[in-house]
């Protein structure tokens, strides 16, 4: 499945035009997707964005599509930057079976935080190949430990989501780490408020 659209674009300094979708079943998070355009765009330009499903066997309900602008360099959008979307449509469908099989990794993998940038709310997604003891933690720009959101909990192989808010945090670059028995993977993230 996939959002298309049409989009112009006219960005100044290093602004790039993010769309990101957030895909809920229930209130629950089950998918997402991301589309960063780069280049500048007179005329309305044809875009496609897919989306990806933690689980095949979901049935969505819900969509949010956040639309913004963004100098990664700095982490604010530039002013003077414009854009325009026009015909957003949902393409595509999801096929659903009756005799899914969960699919296990093969690896420890950490996703990229949805939405990125945020405010104040984010999604943190990650897979287990086997069972495992996982910290998830997260530093400011210096190195500071801000907040463990898990502390050396057990959870079972598969698909994990952690929604976490930073209410309380000024705006700025941080990053995450997955911490397992088998090593650390990390990435980053910003918050602007």
């Amino acid at each position: 499945a996939a959002i298309q659209g049409y989009y112009k674009f006219a960005p100044v300094g290093g602004d790039l035009l993010i769309i990101t979708a957030i895909i809920y079943e229930q209130g629950s998070t089950v998918g997402f997707g991301e589309r960063v355009i780069p280049d500048p765009a007179a005329s309305y330009t044809q875009f496609t964005m897919d989306l990806e499903y933690y689980n095949p066997t979901i049935s969505p309900d819900t969509c949010w599509i956040q639309i913004f602008l963004l100098d990664t360099a700095t982490g604010q959008a530039n002013i003077g930057s414009e854009y325009l979307l026009d015909d957003l449509s949902f393409a595509g469908t999801v096929d659903i079976s009756d005799n899914v099989q969960p699919v296990i990794p093969e690896n420890v993998s950490l996703r990229q935080n949805f939405p990125n940038p945020f405010n104040p709310s984010t999604a943190i997604s990650f897979r287990l190949p086997k069972p495992a003891e996982v910290s998830l933690v997260v530093y400011n720009i210096t190195g500071e430990e801000v907040i463990r959101i898990l502390n050396g909990e057990r959870l079972n192989a598969g698909e994990h989501t952690v929604n976490w808010t930073a209410r309380n945090l000024p705006s700025g670059t941080y990053f995450y780490q997955l911490i397992t028995g088998t090593g650390v993977l990390s990435r980053k993230m910003v918050l602007i408020k």
